[in-house]
């Protein structure tokens, strides 16, 4: 049968109190540290240490149809269950925990179901499967320090408006890896917003530059990150013209490989005079539609864009982008956050886009001004290469070239270094 520390089922107010709980079920038995279930009413339960361990167990259950506040120290559970979860027909939900453990094949770390508005906040999380679940939520907030999941750290579905937040010195990292596996995968309503804040670090397990970071669906999205991003991010689940704004603020903002989908609307990516956004091998960020409205799709780096910033030859393609405004540095080749990589082989394709350049723009690139010869940008073997052609180019960009061989020659052909072919001025 199943086993709870403490139990309370009762109509009205339930208001629980404990310090320490320690339950142990045998065999396939439920245990359950503190239960609260509610026909009516409201629930409250506050505990300082719970311990749940089984084969299926829980930490903290709470079940109600008003308001639920849950605050505890540490929750320790094993088993196919959660640390703590609560549901609740109408009321708000509020979870404040110090730390979860959820070690159990399966479990959650922190669930909660319906609510007017659901707010959850934990120093720390560890679980086999999600660390925080929010389902069928009016709005919702999610604030974490150092998360550690099996599958997503944090998933929302169902939900409306959402605010995640990640704080400063935090680890956030979920599996990242297969399909339906994004560090962090939340939505919100079609009409609502959803604001990720990231100040810590945020990837997979494995920490790979490609894995899945960030997957958002339904409203529009705002992504500001002061901290550190490692991965690919989707927003094709975007609702009709819902779009993003991308906010990198940090020197060591988002590094990242293989494609990046933005959404159907007029999406932004603002990479600040303080931001670092650094690709490697082949990358691309596809800005999908728009709807065809100015300002369409726009991408503005005033701070460093590195282009390759681990050795080897590296491709970054700038796909149905608009428009391109650059006052800060573009490093082709970055190794170590350096302006070169000493290698011929890296490129910039934003074919068809309106570049402005203001400021202290300027290109860094690897050459060979030996007889070497290169006339397009189709592969950077002389030179590394940026490709404007077919667009428009205003303003003044400065050109920082590296001869990376011999002295300089007589060279009839020609070098490309930046086509602009087929464009305007």
């Amino acid at each position: 049968s199943a086993v709870t520390g403490v139990n309370a089922v009762t109509k009205g107010l339930t208001n629980v109190t404990a310090a320490t709980v320690n339950v142990t079920s045998a065999g396939s038995a439920f245990g359950t540290g503190i239960g609260a279930a509610k026909s009516t009413g409201s629930a409250v339960v506050k505990a300082t240490t719970v311990t749940a361990s089984g084969t299926t167990g829980m930490g903290i259950g709470v079940s109600a149809t008003g308001e639920v506040k849950v605050t505890s120290g540490s929750v320790s559970t094993t088993g196919l269950s959660a640390g703590i979860g609560v549901e609740t027909l109408t009321g708000d939900i509020t979870i404040d925990s110090t730390s979860v453990q959820a070690s159990g094949t399966g479990a959650v770390g922190i669930g909660a179901d319906g609510g007017a508005k659901v707010t959850i906040t934990s120093a720390a999380i560890t679980s086999t499967d999600d660390g925080v679940t929010v389902l069928n939520s009016t709005a919702y907030s999610v604030q974490v320090g150092t998360v550690t999941a099996g599958a997503s750290a944090i998933q929302t579905v169902g939900s409306g408006s959402g605010q995640i937040t990640t704080t400063a010195g935090g680890l956030v990292r979920g599996n990242g890896v297969g399909a339906g596996n994004w560090v962090i995968d939340a939505s919100s309503g079609a009409a609502g917003t959803l604001t990720i804040a990231n100040n810590g670090v945020l990837r997979s397990t494995a920490g790979g530059l490609g894995d899945q970071v960030i997957r958002a669906k339904g409203g529009a999205v705002i992504i500001n990150n002061a901290g550190h991003i490692d991965g690919v991010v989707s927003f094709t689940g975007l609702s009709g013209t819902n779009a993003v704004t991308f906010n990198n603020t940090s020197a060591t903002s988002w590094h990242t490989t293989g494609t990046s989908t933005f959404s159907a609307g007029n999406d932004t990516l603002n990479n600040t005079s303080s931001g670092l956004i650094a690709t490697s091998a082949t990358t691309t960020f596809d800005f999908a539609g728009d709807t065809g409205v100015a300002p369409r799709d726009v991408f503005t780096n005033a701070g460093a864009l590195a282009v390759g910033e681990t050795a080897g030859a590296s491709t970054l393609n700038l796909t149905n982008l608009e428009t391109f405004n650059n006052s800060g540095a573009i490093g082709l080749g970055s190794t170590n956050g350096a302006k070169s990589d000493g290698e011929t082989n890296d490129r910039l394709n934003a074919a068809g886009v309106t570049y402005n350049a203001s400021g202290g723009a300027t290109i860094y690139l690897d050459a060979n001004l030996g007889a070497a010869t290169q006339t397009d940008c189709t592969a950077a073997v002389s030179a590394d290469c940026v490709n404007l052609s077919g667009g428009v180019v205003t303003g003044v960009t400065k050109v920082n070239i590296k001869n990376v061989g011999t002295t300089g020659g007589l060279n009839t052909t020609g070098l490309m270094l930046i086509d602009v072919t087929g464009g305007t001025a």
